[in-house]
């Protein structure tokens, strides 16, 4: 029998149990109550390239535009000097929230250096120094000396300052160290379509035709879309008396630049000299809507004189006055005798 002073084992059991469900709530309490940690996840770097900005556009190589004669082959004019297009800035991207500390340079790719601002093309580039916005794209600890990308200069063109010169030349009316220029040029590339034009330009003053239309067919042939070769060509062949090739120069340099108002004019003149005056009419028509002319004008008004448009003709002959552009003494002396002539017809 149990003694009097145990516990009975229902009470036992339940004084247990009591323990247990005690023991469990502590536990729960407790883990309830334990303090939380931060799990905010810190944002994704940007992208190495988005760090790194908008690639520098390089600057537009300098060019020297095509330098062709006038109608009567005149030198040709140099054009304007190149200038460098400035290089475009590079872009920033918004910082990210600040939420937590970005995470540590091993997480995310680090441009190693500003992309290349050497610019492509004719002349050396300039020294660049980085904008303050670049210059925050670098790593705090910079590369050593021989891994930082330096800006390369491009070799000069060596043809370019050749080329220039011989226009030069040209513009002083020595044709003969032109000619000199120009062939060193060609040495260096011979299929210079500008140079090759130039250079007949210089022989078809001197008075070496034949040799001047060889090159500028030369110029032709490397470049069919030259229109001024074409013109040039045309203006040779007239001073040769190869009426029908010229014609067909003429015509091609028109079907290339519609605005070639060179070629319309010959082609008006042609065809004045074939006695087609309608043809010649539209031709120099053509001339004054792209180019107001005085010769054209003059050519207009005769021949609406010899259409018996007196009055058309007049107004043909004060245009001719009124424009600068291939006026010349002789032709102006000439418009005024016949617009008296006109005139004393008109009043009797």
């Amino acid at each position: 029998m149990p003694s009097a002073a145990e516990p009975p084992v229902e009470a036992r059991r339940l004084l247990a149990g009591v323990l247990v469900v005690l023991a469990a709530v502590t536990a729960g309490w407790f883990w309830l109550a334990r303090p939380q940690k931060d799990v905010t996840l810190p944002p994704p770097l940007p992208a190495a390239a988005a760090m790194a900005g908008a690639p520098l556009s390089p600057a537009a190589p300098p060019s020297v535009a095509p330098l062709p004669a006038e109608p009567e082959t005149a030198a040709p004019a140099s054009g304007p000097a190149a200038v460098s297009e400035p290089l475009a800035e590079p872009t920033v991207p918004p910082p990210p929230p600040a939420r937590s500390p970005l995470p540590s340079p091993s997480r995310g790719k680090e441009p190693s250096a500003l992309p290349d601002a050497s610019a492509e093309g004719g002349s050396p580039a300039k020294d660049l120094t980085p904008s303050v916005a670049a210059s925050r794209l670098l790593p705090p600890s910079f590369p050593p000396e021989s891994q930082t990308a330096r800006p390369r200069l491009k070799e000069p063109d060596p043809t370019l300052e050749v080329f220039r010169l011989g226009v030069l030349y040209q513009q002083a009316g020595d044709h003969r160290r032109a000619i000199e220029q120009y062939r060193a040029l060609l040495a260096i590339d011979p299929r210079h379509v500008a140079a090759l034009n130039n250079l007949a330009v210089s022989l078809r003053h001197l008075g070496e035709l034949e040799a001047a239309a060889d090159l500028f067919e030369r110029a032709t042939t490397l470049d069919p879309t030259y229109d001024k070769a074409f013109t040039n060509l045309g203006v040779v062949q007239q001073l040769q008396e190869r009426r029908d090739a010229a014609m067909a120069s003429h015509l091609r340099a028109l079907a290339i630049n519609g605005r070639n108002w060179e070629s319309a004019f010959d082609l008006g003149l042609l065809f004045w000299e074939a006695g087609e005056l309608e043809r010649a009419s539209q031709f120099f028509l053509k001339v004054v809507a792209v180019r107001p002319h005085a010769s054209a004008y003059y050519h207009l008004g005769l021949i609406a004189e010899h259409q018996g448009q007196r009055r058309d003709a007049l107004q043909r002959y004060r245009q001719a006055l009124q424009e600068r552009e291939g006026a010349q003494a002789d032709l102006t002396a000439e418009v005024e005798r016949r617009m008296r002539n006109l005139v004393g017809e008109l009043r009797r």
